[in-house]
């Protein structure tokens, strides 16, 4: 099973679903999920989000909303969803 890139709390339950002990996951995600490398996963996913969302010509508002609401259920900290969705899309208007 491959599991998609997500942040801290995402990833700590499915790796429990998938019957990993709590010791583990808590390396897995101290060794993996620095505060950096979540962030650069979040833009990564922010950027390809809107890439798709784009091309389906969404309203940049409206898509600003549904992109910040898929990497919070993606289980990413709202500072990192703010400063992708920053990224992806530009400032706030």
């Amino acid at each position: 099973m491959t599991l998609r890139p997500a942040g801290a709390p995402v990833l700590r339950r499915k790796l429990l679903l998938l019957g990993v002990d709590r010791k583990t996951i808590d390396e897995i995600i101290a060794e993996e999920l620095s505060g950096e490398s979540q962030t650069e996963t979040a833009r990564e996913l922010a950027r390809r989000y809107v890439a798709k969302a784009r091309a389906a010509r969404k309203e940049d508002q409206k898509l600003r909303a549904r992109l910040s609401g898929y990497l919070a259920r993606r289980g990413f900290p709202w500072d990192t969803i703010r400063d992708a969705t920053r990224e992806a899309l530009g400032p706030d208007e």
